[in-house]
C-alpha cells in the first residue's frame, strides 16, 4: 500500500517525531538530574552522622616510638564480580580490615608505643565508567554514586580508626579507574577519585573527625 502526503504533513510528521524525541531527553535528563543531587545531597547537605568513638590518651610509655601505616587502594567500589560489589566493600573495609588493623596494632604496642597513623589512599577508589567500553554493565550504581558511598566508607573506616590512634594523616592520590574519558580528552585532574577526596575532606570539616585526621590530596599535583 502506497500513501500519497503532501509536504505539509510530511514536515507536521517530522515535527511530531522531534518532539517525543525531545521529551524522552528531557526525562532521561530530569532522571540523571535527580540522582546527581541525591548524591550530592548526601555528602554536601544532610547532616552527617558519623559515629566517632573516644580519643585515646597519648602514650607516655619509655618505649620507643613508632608510626603505624596503612596502605589501602583498589577497592573499585562500585564493581560487580561473582564475590564483590559495593555492600561486600564496605563489609570488608570497615569491618574486616579494622579488626585487623586493630589486632596488628594491639601487638605492637606490647613493643613500642604508637601514637600516629599514616593512611595511604592509592587511587582506584571507584570503580567507574569509562575505563573500558562495557563497564557500565558490571558496575552496581553510576560513578556519581560510586564516588559518594566510596567517601562515606573511608570516612567510616577512618572514624572507627581513630579510636584507636591519637592522630590521622591521610595522604590521597587518584587512578585511572577515576578518570571521565580517555586521557588524550579530559584533564588528567578531573577525576572521581579526586572527587571522593573532597567530599572526605568536607564531611571531616563537618564532624569532630576533622579534629583528629588530616587529608592531603593536591588534585593538581597529583
Amino acid at each position: 500500500r502506497i500513501e500519497t502526503v503532501t509536504e505539509a504533513e510530511l514536515e507536521n510528521r517530522r515535527l511530531r517525531s522531534k518532539v517525543k524525541d525531545l521529551e524522552r531527553q528531557a526525562d532521561r535528563a530530569r532522571a540523571g538530574e535527580s540522582a546527581w543531587l541525591a548524591a550530592l545531597e548526601r555528602c554536601f547537605v544532610e547532616p552527617q552522622t558519623v559515629a566517632i568513638p573516644p580519643r585515646p590518651k597519648l602514650d607516655r610509655r619509655k618505649r620507643s616510638q613508632r608510626t603505624m601505616v596503612l596502605h589501602l587502594s583498589d577497592t573499585q567500589i562500585g564493581k560487580i564480580t561473582s564475590s564483590y560489589n559495593t555492600e561486600v566493600a564496605r563489609e570488608r573495609i570497615v569491618e574486616r580490615l579494622f579488626d585487623r588493623m586493630e589486632s596488628l596494632l594491639e601487638a605492637e604496642r606490647s613493643i613500642h608505643k604508637i601514637n600516629d597513623l599514616r593512611v595511604y589512599l592509592g587511587g582506584d577508589m571507584v570503580e567507574g565508567e569509562m575505563v573500558f567500553p562495557t563497564q557500565p554493565h558490571f558496575i552496581d550504581s553510576p560513578v556519581i554514586e560510586q564516588t559518594i558511598e566510596t567517601a562515606h566508607i573511608i570516612v567510616d573506616l577512618l572514624a572507627k580508626l581513630s579510636g584507636l590512634v591519637r592522630n590521622i594523616r591521610v595522604v590521597a592520590v587518584r587512578g585511572n579507574h577515576g578518570r571521565s574519558g580517555k586521557y588524550d580528552r579530559t584533564n588528567p585532574a578531573t577525576n572521581w577519585d579526586s572527587m571522593a577526596y573532597e567530599c572526605i575532606s568536607m564531611i571531616l570539616k563537618g564532624t569532630k573527625l576533622g579534629e583528629r585526621v588530616e587529608l592531603i590530596h593536591d588534585r593538581e599535583k597529583f
